[in-house]
C-alpha cells in the first residue's frame, strides 16, 4: 500500500512474513557533497559524522522506524 511522504510516496506494508534470514548488500561511503546531489536517493548507503543534537518528533502518525 503507498502513502503520501514527507517528501515522496512511501510503501506501508498490509502484511508481511518472514522468508528467512539473508545478508544486507554493501554499503558504499560517499562525501557529503555526493549525497546532496541526490543521486544516491533511495540507495543503501554509509555515512560518517558527528550527531550535534536529537530530538524526538511526538507528532501523531509518527514513529520509530524500527517499530
Amino acid at each position: 500500500m503507498t502513502a503520501r511522504g514527507k517528501f515522496a510516496p512511501v510503501m506501508r506494508e498490509v502484511r508481511s512474513r518472514v522468508l528467512g534470514k539473508g545478508t544486507l548488500p554493501e554499503a558504499h561511503l560517499y562525501s557529503f557533497s555526493e549525497l546532496a546531489e541526490g543521486q544516491q536517493d533511495s540507495q543503501w548507503v554509509q555515512v560518517r559524522g558527528i550527531v550535534r543534537s536529537v530530538s524526538i518528533d511526538r507528532r501523531p502518525g509518527t514513529r520509530w522506524p524500527w517499530r
